[in-house]
């Protein structure tokens, strides 16, 4: 009994040991990626959270006087005064910030695509690092109608998962027992389902001489085959990445609350900004582990059977296939 116990011990020692070494020489392996494009890719993200940041208040500013203007027109409507310019002018207002918001997040998706491709290229060394040049180039060439599909399809489909979920909380909000398990198994849908669409956009680029003409819920469809039996793999290195970045929003989300409870603006106003800054510069590496996992388990035979009859064939797309003999 002792030595199978001390054998079990032993085997428990090798299992943890050889964890930490594959952990370390992943690291090692992420280490001068990330030396080399933390700066400039986190340089990027911070103007674009600044930029965004200015424009998602001024959107939030114009729907507010809109929605204001049209509770105010429906106050008036009660009491038998009305003025359709005012009604015509609050809803416009509603209806331009909406779109502006859809614009704004579909120009900030391009940007981190573009980020995300450019840190591909270095980590298959077709170039040493990300530049801000670089960035621009790639924004203005991608094929953004296929990318904005592919952004649509993808929100879409997350967003049908979740339906359920959000219907059976609207119907059972009084129970909050229930309301929380219906809250975990939504944030469960949307891991599970973020795991199976995140390839998507490496397969996409792997292929996307073929997506001429074809839907991109197909790369979608690809991504789950692709990531069949692995996410638990990539759902492991995710997790492990996110540590630091938890301990980091840990510090900075005390910081602020000790502020706020001794009311010191420095620790007020510093503290999410420090924060923020910090996830600017340690997103590189969240994107590095999605290129390096996507590296690591792409082969010809499971593209292969990632994209196994999902293409139309071209006489179909051309109308040759359903010509009268």
């Amino acid at each position: 009994m002792k030595i199978k116990q001390e054998l079990t011990k032993m085997g428990l020692y090798i299992v943890k040991k050889s964890l930490k070494e594959s952990i370390k020489d992943y690291l090692n392996e992420l280490k001068p990626q990330v030396k080399n494009n933390w700066l400039t890719v986190g340089s990027i993200y911070v103007v674009m959270t600044i930029v965004f940041s200015v424009l998602f208040l001024i959107d939030a500013l114009i729907f507010k006087f809109g929605l204001s203007s049209l509770v105010s027109m429906v106050m008036l409507l009660m009491y038998g005064s009305s003025n359709y310019w005012s009604v015509l002018l609050g809803m416009s207002a509603v209806i331009i910030s909406l779109v502006l918001l859809i614009i704004l997040e579909v120009f900030a998706f391009y940007i981190v695509v573009a980020l995300q491709f450019g840190l591909q290229d270095v980590d298959q060394g077709a170039q040493l690092k990300v530049s801000f040049q670089d960035t621009w180039r790639r924004i203005k060439q991608m094929n953004k109608n296929q990318l904005l599909r592919l952004y649509a399809y993808n929100s879409l489909f997350i967003f049908l998962w979740l339906l359920p979920v959000m219907i059976l909380q609207s119907l059972f909000g009084s129970n909050q027992i229930v309301v929380h398990c219906l809250q975990a198994a939504g944030f469960l849908i949307l891991v599970r389902k973020s795991l199976d669409y995140s390839q998507a956009i490496f397969l996409y680029r792997e292929y996307q001489p073929h997506f001429l003409g074809q839907s991109q819920r197909y790369a979608l469809k690809a991504s789950q085959r692709f990531m069949k039996g692995n996410k638990g793999n990539l759902l492991g290195q995710l997790v492990l990445a996110v540590i630091p970045l938890a301990l980091w929003g840990a510090i900075w989300g005390a910081v602020t609350y000790f502020g706020f409870y001794i009311w010191e603006p420095i620790m007020i106003y510093g503290g999410p900004v420090i924060g923020v800054l910090g996830v600017c510069f340690y997103l590189p590496l969240f994107q590095l582990v999605l290129v390096k996992f996507y590296a690591q388990h792409k082969n010809q035979k499971l593209l292969e059977t990632a994209f196994r009859k999902t293409f139309k064939p071209v006489a179909q797309l051309t109308g040759e296939a359903y010509k009268k003999r």
